[in-house]
């Protein structure tokens, strides 16, 4: 079996006609952008379509462009329009043009790929992700999905040296509290000499896409500032950094661990609560300032 693309294939009259044998709507809609020349006007000038062969015979395809259903300019690159012919089903062939997509993806240094459909169940097997609803040029409410195509994301602990990217992060998540003293360089060094070991970040490349600020008094674990790049959630990074946090204080004799979130962070609510962070509503949280504090609240 061979990838060939439409555009550059040498007999686009064939293959246009393989692909109005579909016996599905998309298909035939398809083909019909095909025909009146419209697909690249409609969805990018750079639009491929993608086509797995058996011979002469069409197995799969599915389009790669810059738009699709979603009209929304930041998301891109989409795939779309993903057919597999009935006697060929069941083989996931259909993987091997998400796999091309990918790569093509990640040759145009994207960061994710996308998918609008109402399937589910389907493109979790090739390692998509469900990310949200959102409305398509119909104003109908279809489920993106997407799947990272970047480099793999590495952990380790932090230090000293991440200090302005990690800040940088910071500052860029909305529903966090800081302060000038206790984040300032001299406070996060002064925690992070106290817990060498205990907090880690998340990198793609030499990119900070995650942060957990975590510690211990030697007999509780508090876990402060926990924030993922916007471009990296609903990926298991923040899982990832809590499960490496968690193991650095129990390693320690930590037996348990706490945290404050602002109750108008409903993301960051839902999150812990799906970790087994439980709310405690029998105790009232008091604090109080040994030094003058200047509050930055993103």
């Amino acid at each position: 079996m061979e990838i060939v693309e439409y555009f550059t294939a040498g007999d686009r009259e064939h293959w246009l006609e393989e692909i109005g044998k579909s016996d599905w709507g998309g298909g035939e809609y398809l083909h019909g952008l095909l025909l009146d020349d419209r697909l690249r006007s409609l969805c990018g000038e750079d639009t491929r379509v993608l086509m797995l062969t058996d011979g002469d015979r069409l197995v799969s395809f599915c389009t790669f462009a810059e738009q699709d259903d979603i009209r929304e300019p930041l998301l891109k690159p989409w795939v779309g329009f993903v057919y597999t012919f009935p006697e060929y089903r069941g083989n996931r062939y259909m993987g091997k043009l998400l796999d091309r997509a990918q790569a093509l993806a990640r040759q145009e240094g994207q960061r994710q790929i996308y998918i609008s459909t109402n399937e589910t169940g389907l493109y979790e097997k090739y390692g998509y992700s469900f990310w949200k609803m959102m409305k398509d040029v119909h104003g109908e409410y279809s489920r993106v999905y997407r799947k990272a195509v970047c480099p793999p994301v590495a952990y380790r602990t932090m230090t000293m040296d991440d200090y302005d990217r990690v800040y940088a992060l910071w500052m860029s998540c909305r529903n966090m509290g800081f302060n000038d003293l206790d984040d300032s360089r001299e406070g996060i060094g002064r925690y992070l000499r106290r817990n060498p070991s205990t907090s880690w970040v998340a990198l793609e490349g030499d990119r900070i896409v995650g942060v957990i600020l975590a510690g211990h008094d030697g007999r509780r674990g508090f876990i402060h500032h926990m924030a993922v790049a916007e471009d990296h959630r609903r990926l298991g990074v923040a899982s990832a950094l809590l499960d490496r946090a968690l193991r650095a204080l129990k390693a320690e004799g930590i037996n348990k661990a706490t945290l404050l979130v602002f109750n108008r962070n409903e993301a960051g609510n839902a999150f812990w609560e799906s970790r087994r962070f439980t709310a405690r509503d029998d105790i009232t949280y008091r604090n109080r300032a040994l030094a003058e504090l200047v509050r930055i609240d993103t």
